[in-house]
């Protein structure tokens, strides 16, 4: 399969879809992420798909916290 590759002023930009493929979700769920995310579109490729910076996104995607990171607890056993 043929990979294209979306520049907007010489910087690489995704897809929602592209950028679903590429962390494994479902096009809805990566809506959702970069909404969450407060990302906005740096273009448009045509009338119904925005153009995200990928850098910044993939950033952003690597620095958020693991699932359920503040429900762990360490539980220690005292022996007396």
């Amino acid at each position: 399969m043929t990979k294209v590759r979306i520049t907007v002023d010489g910087q690489l930009a995704l897809t929602t879809r592209q950028f679903a493929e590429e962390f494994g979700l479902d096009p809805a769920s990566a809506r959702s992420a970069i909404k969450r995310l407060g990302h906005l579109p740096v273009a448009y490729l045509d009338a119904r798909t925005p153009l995200y910076a990928a850098v910044s996104l993939r950033k952003a995607m690597k620095a958020r916290p693991g699932q359920g990171a503040s429900l762990r607890r360490t539980v220690t056993a005292r022996v007396t």
